[in-house]
């Protein structure tokens, strides 16, 4: 792989703009197409982007963890929000919702919402994995 300046200094502001287009993709998810799956694709491929552009730097230096960190804390996560219903006497998966703010801004946030986020964690930590696999195997 070439050294290329161009994609370096493109990074810089790629992998930010991917990572909020994933957060935007994550909350979007509850009313129309997007959600966890492919909220953790896209933030998979700023890290490729990344990887590439830096020829193949660690992500667990960019994001001070390492992959397998981040699908154990994605399956928590996960697990938290499919149980919330069943500890307050309903059915597992039943979703639960509060309302955050009492004023004309107040937003409602469920378990659905908890539920997509520990998705996104554990495909993006296991896409990192995958990336990191296949380095280590490129060099």
């Amino acid at each position: 792989m070439s050294d290329s300046i161009i994609l370096k200094s493109a990074t810089k502001w790629l992998l930010p703009l991917l990572l909020v287009f994933a957060l935007v993709l994550l909350l979007r998810g509850h009313h129309e197409p997007g959600g966890g799956f492919v909220a953790g694709l896209t933030a998979a491929g700023a890290f490729a982007v990344y990887g590439m552009a830096h020829h193949g730097a660690r992500f667990s230096q960019i994001l001070r963890v390492t992959p397998t960190t981040i699908v154990a804390a994605g399956l928590g996560v996960a697990l938290s929000g499919a149980v919330a219903g069943w500890l307050a006497g309903e059915t597992f998966f039943q979703a639960r919702w509060t309302q955050l703010g009492e004023t004309l801004a107040a937003v409602k946030v469920g378990t659905p919402l908890v539920f997509d986020l520990g998705v996104a964690m554990v495909v993006l930590g296991f896409a990192l994995l995958a990336f990191e696999a296949l380095e280590e195997r490129h060099d």
